[in-house]
């Protein structure tokens, strides 16, 4: 069987069912807007809860809260999860219940069937027993495979045996308008495209009303002399709503129609037929909302799938080997924040010099790393004509003005190095790069004197002087490496990369590298990373 994506639902604060779905391997619960899940309550903590699939199945871990975390009325360190386990976050915050789709289908089915009152007799054509194992019928079918136009036929055979229509239809909304799905006449043979006609009235006034409608001995009202009607010769009717819970707006709406007519009067419908008629509809419904988040996966997974080719693409567009450049040695690092991001380094010949790049694009993710991937050609171009480079990020400056929307921009902080330690740089709003001098152990910084890239059409960016001696490291980051947070919300900040750069630097590019890595990952372990991570060290060698 086919399962959908499980999901939590609950009330919110207007007594709306609300639902989120649990696609993704795991997901933080927690107080934090980088929660996967975020609940703003008191008794929330920041990082409240982690949610995971392992073998056996979903569970649920409590990340220490002040509050705890609770499972059916009991507080918990961790607890594999079973479909309608109710999960509070906190002594008195909010309550979730797990849903893992399909099967609680049947659940449903086997509660209502429970409340049945079955009476025998009563004049129609079938028992109560023969109705009942129409359910179970569908219940078998739902337990043995998700299939889900399998699963419409079974619903509309049990439909028609029930009520002695001529002919089902289910239909379901598709861009904003009702679309075939399946049909069956009462033989059980099915019904194409081409054979769909119905009353427009009666669906009309269902989809508006959110109502069903019986008219199975007699079509009576306004309705009786609708030309559809007329003209089809329909002598009974009926329609019922198809509801489900809907992915985007987290809300249960009108998702699809399930309609039967007849040239013949139906069956006469007990209290109990009506009952079990509004139970397939709703086993319809459902059945459409497993297929939507059937659907809503392969969509995810089509897009994971395209965003891991976008990934490797950025991959190679960074430099596959670092440069060789003596006396200097030179380590690089960039990670995004999703599959693709914003940062890239680089680095180009220059004559007997070397020129190296670190840029930062505003916002995240796809939009970004195609800005990103714009700069990085644009400098490469221009660099390879050996312009100078002030004079080089003036025309870039400019294309990206052009190109780009007004709330994009990019930060940038550019180099040239000569063998013999002079060099260049010109900063474009970027944060400042650090110069670790071995001789004294002092750190400078080197500001940024231009603005950043995109902001203006007209940009003059001026080159500034600097000397690396020996044993001298240059450090260029960007704001991801400041910026990154622990699960308490606070930044790693500048004062702890300066510690770092004076403690490691006289150890060479590699070691310092490494050094920032490890104790940025030390610093921001559980908590979820909001800003891609780029960093260019430097080092001259003795």
């Amino acid at each position: 069987m086919a399962s959908a994506a499980p999901c939590l639902q609950w009330k919110n604060d207007v007594d709306s069912t609300e639902v989120f779905h649990l696609e993704a391997d795991e997901v933080f619960v927690g107080r934090r807007e980088d929660a996967g899940l975020v609940f703003r309550h008191p008794e929330v903590s920041r990082r409240h809860a982690r949610i995971y699939k392992d073998a056996e199945g979903l569970t649920v871990i409590d990340l220490e809260s002040t509050h705890g975390t609770w499972v059916n009325g009991s507080r918990v360190t961790r607890h594999v999860l079973r479909s309608g386990d109710r999960i509070r976050f906190g002594l008195t915050g909010p309550e979730v219940t797990l849903n893992t789709g399909a099967a609680d289908s049947l659940n449903a089915m086997s509660r209502a069937v429970e409340h049945f009152t079955i009476s025998p007799g009563g004049g129609a054509p079938q028992s109560a027993i023969a109705k009942l194992s129409n359910l179970l019928e569908l219940q078998y079918s739902f337990g043995q495979n998700f299939s889900a136009v399998d699963v419409f036929r079974h619903i509309l055979k049990s439909v028609l045996d029930l009520s002695g229509a001529q002919r089902g239809f289910i239909l379901r909304h598709r861009r904003d308008a009702l679309d075939y799905t399946v049909g069956l006449d009462s033989a059980g043979a099915e019904l194409g495209r081409s054979d769909f006609r119905a009353s427009t009235s009666v669906i009309r006034r269902v989809t508006e009303s959110g109502a069903p409608v019986f008219m199975t001995e007699g079509i009576h009202n306004e309705l009786a002399a609708q030309a559809s009607i007329v003209a089809q010769n329909l002598r009974a009717v009926a329609c019922l709503p198809l509801r489900a819970m809907v992915r985007d707006s987290g809300q249960t709406e009108t998702v699809g129609i399930l309609y039967i007519d007849s040239q013949t009067r139906m069956h006469a419908l007990t209290g109990l037929d009506q009952k079990i008629l509004t139970k397939l509809a709703e086993e319809a419904g459902r059945a459409i909302e497993n297929l939507l988040m059937v659907e809503g996966l392969a969509e995810r997974k089509k897009l994971d799938h395209d965003l891991a080719l976008a990934h490797e693409a950025q991959r190679n567009l960074l430099p596959r080997e670092l440069p060789e450049f003596p006396p200097f040695d030179i380590d690089a690092f960039s990670r995004p924040t999703r599959h693709v991001g914003g940062d890239f380094y680089d680095f180009f010949p220059a004559g007997k010099s070397l020129c190296g790049v670190l840029a930062d694009i505003s916002g995240k993710g796809v939009a970004a790393a195609l800005t990103a991937s714009m700069i990085q050609g644009a400098i490469g171009a221009e660099f390879r004509s050996a312009v100078a480079a002030d004079r080089a990020l003036t025309f870039v400056n400019t294309l990206v003005w052009q190109k780009t929307p007004s709330n994009r921009f990019a930060t940038l902080f550019l180099f040239t190095l000569s063998p013999d330690g002079s060099g260049l740089y010109v900063g474009a709003g970027h944060n400042p790069a650090y110069l670790y001098r071995a001789a004294t152990g002092a750190i400078e910084e080197l500001e940024s004197q231009g603005v950043p890239f995109g902001m203006f059409r007209e940009a003059l960016y001026e080159a500034v002087a600097f000397q690396m001696h020996s044993g001298d490291v240059l450090v260029v980051y960007s704001d991801g490496l400041t910026e990154a947070e622990n699960i308490a919300g606070d930044m790693f900040g500048e004062d702890r990369v300066k510690e770092i750069v004076e403690r490691e630097a006289p150890h060479g590019s590699s070691e310092l590298g490494q050094a920032i890595l490890r104790e940025v990952e030390v610093f921001t372990r559980d908590a979820i990373q909001n800003d891609d991570l780029t960093f260019v060290v430097i080092h001259r060698a003795a």
